[in-house]
């Protein structure tokens, strides 16, 4: 009975420990999108400094390990369950927002992880905003729905074990607001970086090609790897890859046109 309840508690640290490692990569990704409300350009700038260290290899072991535990033992624990019944409406809301998360976004980490592991470079924010307020806007609308559903489930995660701690009391009027006011900074965030994106192509008439084609000078290697990322989009039956996933850097967060 001792080693089944020591057992069930290693368990349930090594979920909260995902979950919590998930929530700050979700935190990272909240608090750069909130600084959309100052400039589409200031969202490059601080994707470095907030997103580098998951880009790094430990931080990528430490977050799709965090991903595959959290994942795995949650739904275990979902099983070991004799009856849905059992649950409450928090705990609920939180397994279904948890299994809606990977619909939600799937896809945005076929188009940004996915073109750098196939050779690609990651697409800047100006021409990730294009496409998702211009090219594709209802994959705009997953990413949104994804973040908050992500943001909602940590939550109500983080708030099932701080309840139980003898200072939350204390720390609660500081969490509260936090929890609040970053999702819909990021937002804000969100919907004003689209419109400076796409007023930045305003002026061009040929905005499509400038989102759209890759230069011509571009390197064969990097031609075959946005041949194998259509291809492998066209055999999972999914939209193909929008090509700006492979476009160069841009100098001053501006699209490089193709020359004739």
């Amino acid at each position: 009975m001792r080693s089944r309840r020591s057992a069930a508690a290693i368990v349930r640290s090594v979920r909260l420990t995902g979950g919590m490692v998930l929530m700050a990569y979700v935190t990272g990704h909240l608090t750069n999108l909130a600084f959309g409300l100052v400039s589409l350009d200031m969202l490059d700038r601080l994707r470095i400094p907030l997103m580098a260290p998951w880009q790094s290899i430990p931080g990528q072991i430490l977050l799709y390990g965090a991903l595959t535990s959290h994942l795995g033992l949650g739904l275990f624990a979902v099983a070991g369950r004799r009856s849905f019944a059992s649950l409450n409406r928090s705990d609920a809301a939180q397994l279904a927002l948890g299994l809606l998360i990977p619909v939600f976004l799937a896809w945005h980490v076929l188009r940004t992880r996915g073109a750098i592991v196939l050779g690609g470079e990651h697409a800047t924010y100006a021409v990730l905003m294009i496409n998702y307020w211009k090219v594709t806007p209802f994959f705009g609308l997953l990413q949104v729905l994804g973040l908050v559903a992500a943001w909602v489930h940590g939550c109500l995660g983080l708030y099932g074990w701080l309840r139980l701690r003898q200072w939350w009391p204390v720390v609660a009027p500081f969490l509260y607001p936090v929890a609040f006011a970053l999702p819909i900074l990021a937002l804000l965030g969100f919907v004003e970086a689209g419109k400076q994106a796409l007023a930045r192509f305003a002026g061009s008439d040929n905005w499509p090609l400038q989102v759209r084609i890759a230069p011509r000078n571009s390197r064969s290697w990097r031609r075959s790897c946005r041949s194998g990322a259509i291809t492998f989009c066209w055999a999972m039956q999914l939209p193909p890859l929008p090509p700006v996933c492979f476009l160069p850097r841009r100098q001053s967060g501006t699209a490089a046109a193709p020359r004739a």
